[in-house]
C-alpha cells in the first residue's frame, strides 16, 4: 500500500512540463500507481489553443502511456476537427494519472477513481494549471499575454492576445471554479465574472474587436465568448450578431472570418501560396458555432439561416 495520501510530496521544484512529467512517472501519492502499467500525464503544447482536463486514463490509454488515445480519444479527435480546431495545438490531459480498473474475467475494466484518489491527484492537475497560468496570462492584468505569440482558430496569421484566446482562459478559469477542484491563479482577475476582462478590453461599442491593440473585427471575436459561455447577457449577444449580419460576416452564408484578407500578418505560405485558404472565406465551422448563439436570442432566423444550410449543403453534395 502506498504511504502516502498525497502526490503533493513528488511535485518537483522546478516546474516544467518536462520535469513534471519526469516526476509523475515515479509518482505513488495514492494506491494506483500499484495496478497501473504506467503513469498517463498531459500532452500537448503549453501555450496551446485549449486545455482540455479528462476525468481519468483508460485501458488504451494506460498501456500507451498517452492520453486519450482510446475510443474517447478518437470521438475526442472528431470534436476537435468538428470544431475547426487541431489536436497538435491543444493540451489534453487527466485530473488522475493512473488507471483505475477492475479484473472481469481475462478483461480490466474501468472503474471511477474515488473521490480520494481524485483529490491526490490533484497536485499535478494544479502544478500543469500553474503551468499553464504562468506562461499564458500577464499576471497583472489576467489577460493573455501580449509580448507572446499564440495560435487561435485561425492558424495562418500571427496572434497575440485576442478575443480567442481570452475567451478560453476565461473557460478554464470557470471550468475549474465550478468543479470546486482548487482554487485556480486565474481566480483573482475574474472573481466569478467571466465576460468581465472581454467587455473591459475587446467590446468596441457594439462589438468585439479582434485582438488588443488592433480595431480589426472578427467573426471568431464576436461567437467565441458566447458560444463558450463565459459571456451570456443577450443584450451583448444580439448587438454582435446584428453588427456581424449588418458588415457582411454572414453574406453568402455564415460565417466568414474576415471581410477582407490582410495579406501583412498572413504567414509566408498562406500569403504566397494559398491566399483564399482562411482570409475572407466562409468558414462551415464557424457558421454552426454561430447559428447555435443565434438561436439563444433569435430562434426563427436561426431556424431560417439552418435551412439555408441544409440546401446549401444538399445542393453540393456534402453531407
Amino acid at each position: 500500500m502506498a504511504h502516502y495520501a498525497t502526490a503533493l510530496p513528488f511535485i518537483p521544484q522546478r516546474r516544467t512540463l518536462a520535469t513534471l512529467r519526469a516526476a509523475a512517472a515515479a509518482c505513488q501519492g495514492c494506491d494506483l500507481y500499484l495496478k497501473a502499467t504506467q503513469t498517463v500525464f498531459g500532452e500537448g503544447v503549453v501555450p496551446s489553443r485549449l486545455m482540455l482536463v479528462g476525468e481519468t486514463p483508460g485501458e488504451h490509454e494506460d498501456r500507451a502511456g498517452r492520453p486519450f488515445v482510446g475510443p474517447a480519444g478518437s470521438l475526442l479527435d472528431e470534436s476537435i476537427a468538428a470544431a475547426g480546431l487541431d489536436r497538435g495545438t491543444i493540451y489534453v490531459t487527466n485530473a488522475v494519472k493512473h488507471f483505475r480498473w477492475e479484473e472481469r474475467g481475462k478483461r480490466r475494466l474501468h472503474k471511477k477513481p474515488s473521490s480520494r484518489e481524485v483529490g491526490a491527484c490533484h497536485p499535478w492537475l494544479e502544478a500543469e494549471i500553474a503551468h499553464y497560468y504562468d506562461t499564458v496570462v500577464d499576471p497583472r492584468s489576467g489577460l493573455v499575454r501580449s509580448d507572446r505569440k499564440f495560435s487561435a482558430h485561425r492558424d495562418t496569421v500571427v496572434n497575440r492576445s485576442n478575443a480567442f484566446g481570452n475567451s478560453m482562459v476565461a473557460l478554464l478559469a470557470k471550468t475549474i471554479e465550478e468543479t470546486g477542484w482548487f482554487t485556480s491563479p486565474f481566480e483573482r482577475h475574474f472573481e466569478g465574472d467571466y465576460g468581465r476582462l472581454l467587455i473591459e478590453h475587446f467590446w468596441v461599442g457594439d462589438h468585439f474587436r479582434d485582438a488588443l491593440g488592433d480595431e480589426t473585427v472578427s467573426g471568431e471575436a464576436n461567437i467565441w465568448p458566447f458560444y463558450t459561455g463565459v459571456l451570456a447577457d443577450p443584450l451583448h449577444v444580439a448587438s454582435a450578431l446584428r453588427y456581424l449580419d449588418a458588415n457582411g460576416f454572414c453574406d453568402p452564408y455564415p460565417l466568414r472570418y474576415e471581410t477582407s484578407r490582410r495579406p501583412e500578418r498572413e504567414v509566408w505560405l498562406t500569403r504566397h501560396v494559398l491566399p483564399d485558404y482562411q482570409g475572407s472565406t466562409v468558414w462551415t465551422s464557424l457558421g454552426a458555432m454561430y447559428l447555435q448563439v443565434l438561436r439563444t436570442v433569435d430562434p426563427l432566423l436561426a431556424a431560417s439561416e439552418t435551412a439555408r444550410y441544409v440546401s446549401w449543403i444538399e445542393r453540393d453534395g456534402t453531407l
